[in-house]
């Protein structure tokens, strides 16, 4: 018998509620839930949470950000920040 909220069940399950309601029409096996809704998930998540890091870190000065060609940011060391981390 396993005790699901030991092992971040309900997390899992959140995560693939939030796919789900994303992507309605989503179905998939056991495979395809795992290497790829839970994936997305915490892969969009992430960025999500690096873009805000990403925006502190510029908005301090200590990053410089660049846009590309193609729309895409460049994001790098501000050589000028005097501040040593």
């Amino acid at each position: 018998m396993s005790d699901y909220s030991e092992k971040g069940i309900p997390e899992i399950a959140g995560e693939i509620t939030s796919y789900l309601a994303a992507h309605r029409k989503a179905a998939d096996t056991l495979e395809g839930v795992a290497g790829w809704w839970i994936t997305r998930h915490r892969v969009e998540e992430s960025q999500q949470r690096v873009q805000e890091a990403l925006d502190l870190l510029v908005a301090q000065g200590k990053v410089n950000r660049e846009p590309l060609a193609d729309g895409r940011m460049l994001y790098s060391l501000n050589e000028d920040d005097s501040a040593d981390g």
